[in-house]
């Protein structure tokens, strides 16, 4: 089952903007057990560390986001609250930096290796008799919605919301998958294969990872999206969603867009098979989703970042059909989307379109590499050519030290500053002391830049 999101009273036109945030767990080794680590906040560098918790394993960094070990031993990153897909871009390119100078802080003492990477889907390298040589469980990327602004409520009962919501799912990744070299050749999304599109939560009884999770009353979490190197398909990625989710708000959402098979459209994502018995591409399937939703709010105060991304979504369709897929040339579209651009960087280190799957060592080090998150690894130097730079290294700066100035995260960074108190543990709207009789700060909604009350004292 999946959110259903209620009509707003309160606001003029019922599209209102968004909150968002991003969590990413890194690929890296950290060389100790849980158990007997050092505190995460003595082997982060100072300039992030604005207060450490109880948990030995989690701080919150200077730019009111949060990084944190988590299950497995794995670094993991929680942007601050973001007020568009710009700012979450940015926000996320900040984590990128903490993260990589941590693990290279850790690396000196340690004497371990401090590359880290981005990396979302399963790694399976196969011998050239079938059998599995190396498995490695897939890193987690999530995204975040929140409705606070208006009052929006999310509940979790109706089953035609969650036929809408994974059917603009299970198609996404036809442009906002990263890629990955599989057992039997190139997949474009990391995850779809390892994603349970029918269930919510963290895991379903399969043991796949579900496709969404709620956090009542206002965000959804979205589990199936790739981790992206490209700084405008993370833009992309959280405007169109964004937009898409409107139509599920409304509950307008087109029948005749309802996906049959989850698992049939990840497979053959060029003849997607549609409830109505209607077979469409993936990528066909997106466009008649987010033209809908344009048409359907026009006449609305749409954020504008979603108005523009459906322009450039627009320019991208009309590049996609310049390529073939087929005949190994996906150039057209390599300057913005990740899987493309990791293609076609696989073809120009000399493999051709029957070397790449994971029985060739070779191609599977070259897909692993484009995710390192250093400043020569293969992504971040294929973008820098193709003029897609990421965020300059003085935005970085402020991003990794600041909060956004517009939302919660800037409230949560001054109440932390101003208690003489350390913290014991804290959630998105409220942080916990640690003292006795116990005192919690409550902050506002997520658009709350300045207000914080103190209770319990």
């Amino acid at each position: 089952m999946i959110p259903s999101f209620r009509r707003l009273n309160e606001f003029a036109h019922d599209t209102p903007p968004r909150c968002f945030g991003s969590e990413t767990e890194y690929t890296a080794a950290l060389p100790y057990d849980t158990g007997s680590m050092p505190h995460l906040a003595a082997i982060t560098p100072d300039r992030y560390v604005l207060a450490d918790l109880r948990c030995p394993t989690e701080i919150i960094t200077t730019n009111g986001g949060k990084l944190y070990v988590d299950e497995g031993q794995v670094l993991e990153y929680a942007t601050p609250e973001c007020v568009s897909p710009e700012q979450v871009a940015l926000y996320e390119q900040a984590g990128e930096v903490i993260a990589r100078e941590t693990l290279k802080r850790i690396s000196q003492e340690y004497a371990t290796s401090s590359k880290v990477y981005k990396r979302s889907g399963m790694l399976e390298v196969v011998g050239q008799t079938g059998e599995i040589l190396l498995e490695s469980i897939s890193a987690g990327h999530h995204e975040n919605y929140s409705s606070d602004l208006g009052g929006v409520d999310i509940t979790v009962d109706d089953a035609y919301d969650a036929q809408a919501l994974k059917s603009i799912l299970c198609t996404r990744g036809s442009w906002a998958g990263a890629g990955i070299v599989t057992p039997t050749g190139y997949a474009t999304s990391q995850k779809d294969f390892f994603t349970n599109y029918d269930m919510m939560g963290k895991m379903s009884g399969d043991g796949l990872k579900t496709a969404w999770n709620t956090f009542a009353p206002h965000r959804l979490e979205i589990r199936s999206g790739d981790g992206n190197m490209s700084p405008w398909a993370i833009h992309h990625k959280y405007a169109l969603t964004s937009l898409a989710l409107r139509l599920i708000e409304h509950d307008i959402f087109p029948a005749h867009l309802y996906v049959a098979s989850t698992v049939q459209a990840a497979e053959n994502p060029d003849n997607v098979q549609l409830a109505n018995g209607r077979t469409i591409t993936a990528l066909d399937h997106q466009k008649a989703i987010y033209d809908a939703a344009y048409d359907a709010f026009a006449a609305y105060d749409l954020p504008l970042y979603e108005e523009k991304a459906v322009y450039e979504f627009d320019r991208l369709y009309q590049d996609f059909q310049r390529c073939s897929t087929q005949d190994g040339d996906v150039a057209a579209v390599a300057d913005r989307i990740d899987w493309a651009a990791k293609l076609e960087h696989l073809y120009g280190q000399g493999f051709a379109p029957a070397d790449i799957s994971s029985r060739n060592i070779d191609a599977v080090m070259h897909d692993l590499k484009w995710e390192d998150l250093s400043e020569n690894g293969s992504a971040r130097r294929w973008y820098r050519r193709v003029g897609q730079q990421a965020a300059t290294a003085s935005e970085l700066a402020l991003a990794t030290t600041l909060p956004p100035q517009n939302t919660r995260a800037k409230a949560r960074v001054h109440a932390i500053q101003h208690t003489p108190h350390r913290l014991a543990t804290m959630s998105w709207d409220s942080l916990h002391l640690d003292i006795e009789p116990q005192v919690t700060i409550e902050l506002g909604d997520a658009f709350d830049a300045k207000t914080y009350t103190i209770s319990g004292q």
